[in-house]
C-alpha cells in the first residue's frame, strides 16, 4: 500500500477509506489463505510419514481436501487433511481396537484383547496447529 492519500471531503472521502479497506482485507485474506493451505499440506505430509504403513496405500491416501463456502468477505475456504480411500482404518490405527483369538474366545489364556494404538494423527494436527499460528504471526 504505497499511495498517499488525500482527505477529501464529504463521499469522496468516505468512498476512498472504503476503497482502501476493502483492498487491505481482500491482501490480507490473500496472505491468510496461503498460509492455511500451505499449512494443510505440510501437515498432510507429516501425517503421511508418520503413517503405520509408510510405503502403503494408507499412507499415500491421505489428501487436503478444500471447501469453499460463503462467510466473511463473501468467501471462506477450509482445508480438511483427511484419508478418503481408507477412512475406515484412521480411527482403528489412532485409537486401536479390540480384537479375538483365532477361537473367537476373547477370553482364553495367551489371547490378545487390544491392538496396540499407532499414534499418527493427532501428534500431526498438534504440530500442523503450531505451526500455523507460527505462520501467521510472521506474515501478519
Amino acid at each position: 500500500m504505497g499511495r498517499k492519500y488525500r482527505i477529501g471531503k464529504g463521499d469522496q472521502w468516505v468512498d476512498e477509506l472504503v476503497s482502501t479497506l476493502e483492498e487491505f482485507v481482500d491482501e490480507e485474506c490473500d496472505t491468510i489463505n496461503e498460509v492455511f493451505k500451505d499449512t494443510a499440506n505440510e501437515t498432510r505430509e507429516m501425517v503421511s510419514a508418520k503413517s503405520p504403513e509408510r510405503t502403503g496405500a494408507y499412507a499415500s491416501g491421505w489428501a487436503v481436501i478444500e471447501k469453499n463456502k460463503g462467510g466473511f468477505a463473501g468467501n471462506t475456504v477450509s482445508y480438511t487433511v483427511a484419508n478418503p480411500t481408507h477412512y475406515q482404518l484412521t480411527h482403528l490405527l489412532e485409537k486401536g481396537h479390540a480384537v479375538r483369538n483365532q477361537y473367537g474366545e476373547p477370553d482364553r489364556p495367551g489371547a490378545k484383547h487390544r491392538v496396540k494404538a499407532i499414534r499418527h494423527i493427532k501428534p500431526a494436527e498438534i504440530w500442523g496447529n503450531e505451526l500455523l499460528l507460527a505462520k501467521l504471526r510472521s506474515k501478519l
